[in-house]
């Protein structure tokens, strides 16, 4: 007896799929993120052919690294991901023709570590402090002239036409004092806050039509209810794409 063999088709939505429903006898549209299944096979374009959108990504953690681990013993395009990258080639291996590892690299400063190296990493600029001998402090407090990486490259983006709700998000894991919590700042050491509530991030990004008065908490609770009976009216039309 021969097995019937199924053939398992991938699914494509396009980029503009929409869950839909009704709330009170009103038509409820919820659009959907972008999802694996709207690219192509490589994930390198809209599954119609549409480019994606052109995003800007950092992630920082300070704790140090194992430079054996770390650091490829060869250069050039034939470079071996050692033990700590080989996770990036087991998800894809492509991806290493993506990756470039920056190595040998030495910014001296003056003073300790820690929050200055931070800022000198991030911005490639001193911590004034230190520089002008005013180091009383200094450790503690962050006035790096010059503005971090991601503001570079979100104020770029604007000047060439690329906008978004929102120039850049800022997000931490946890909450910190200003100086040990930031990864990013504007010139002369300006901070950009980070959001450590996925509540109040999702309230950034989704409630930006409420009133400027936060204090209205009968506004945000029934805000909140409708969008939760918003979710409900598309349950039908979620069900129906898994």
């Amino acid at each position: 007896m021969t097995k019937r063999r199924r053939s398992v088709q991938r699914q494509v939505l396009g980029r503009r799929t929409f869950l839909r429903g009704a709330l009170g006898g009103a038509g409820v549209t919820i659009a959907l993120p972008t999802l694996e299944c709207m690219l192509n096979d490589s994930g390198t374009a809209e599954a119609q052919g549409g480019a994606l959108p052109k995003r800007f990504g950092t992630y920082f953690w300070g704790g140090g690294i194992v430079h054996r681990a770390w650091v490829p013993s060869q250069t050039g395009m034939g470079w071996t991901p050692p033990d700590t990258l080989a996770a990036f080639t087991d998800l894809s291996p492509s991806l290493k023709e993506y990756m470039t590892v920056v190595t040998g690299v030495n910014h001296r400063y003056v003073g300790p570590g820690h929050i200055p190296a931070r800022g000198i990493a991030l911005s490639s600029s001193h911590n004034t402090t230190y520089v002008t001998g005013t180091a009383a402090d200094g450790y503690r407090k962050q006035q790096h002239p010059e503005p971090s990486l991601d503001v570079l490259v979100a104020d770029a983006f604007r000047a060439a036409g690329i906008n978004t709700l929102k120039p850049s998000l800022h997000v931490a894991t946890t909450k910190a004092s200003p100086y040990f919590g930031n990864m990013s700042w504007r010139a002369g050491g300006a901070i950009n806050d980070p959001y450590d509530s996925p509540a109040n991030l999702y309230n950034e990004l989704f409630s930006n039509a409420l009133p400027d008065n936060p204090g209205d908490s009968q506004l945000l609770e029934r805000t909140t209810k409708l969008e939760q009976s918003m979710l409900d009216a598309v349950m039908g039309d979620t069900a129906r794409l898994k």
